[in-house]
């Protein structure tokens, strides 16, 4: 990897800014969750407001998670353009300093999208490369 493959940052406010949207995201979607279900024990019915209510938190739930993908997406395809060598999910989650599973899910994704390669396997593990 280049020594020069340091996020921007401007990257980095907006990975915390989107970050803090999501994390608010998940709570509200729980207090949402957690109101529709004491109303629904407390009178023993469904309402349409809060299905609506309930509907919207699921919706800002997938929208915000579909954000976070989109950003780990395109950090694991900067990494990739700015490495000398081929790179498997390990390493390029110790670069970025995330979780193996999600860059896993971003290389498998991007793979799909014809963005990236795998270009060979080490010891059970693929190594991708960009097109």
């Amino acid at each position: 990897m280049k020594s020069s493959a340091r996020p921007r940052p401007y990257n980095l406010a907006v990975r915390a800014t989107v970050l803090t949207w999501v994390c608010a995201s998940a709570a509200t979607a729980v207090a949402c969750a957690a109101v529709v279900m004491y109303d629904a024990v407390r009178h023993h019915r469904v309402a349409s407001g809060e299905l609506t209510v309930v509907a919207l938190a699921v919706f800002s739930l997938r929208f915000a998670s579909s954000r976070w993908d989109k950003i780990t997406d395109a950090d694991v395809l900067h990494r990739l353009r700015l490495a000398d060598s081929p790179c498997g999910a390990g390493d390029l989650a110790r670069h970025l300093v995330r979780r193996r599973g999600p860059v896993h899910l971003s290389l498998r994704r991007l793979s799909r999208a014809g963005l990236v390669v795998p270009v060979d396997s080490v010891d059970g593990t693929v190594r991708y490369t960009c097109v």
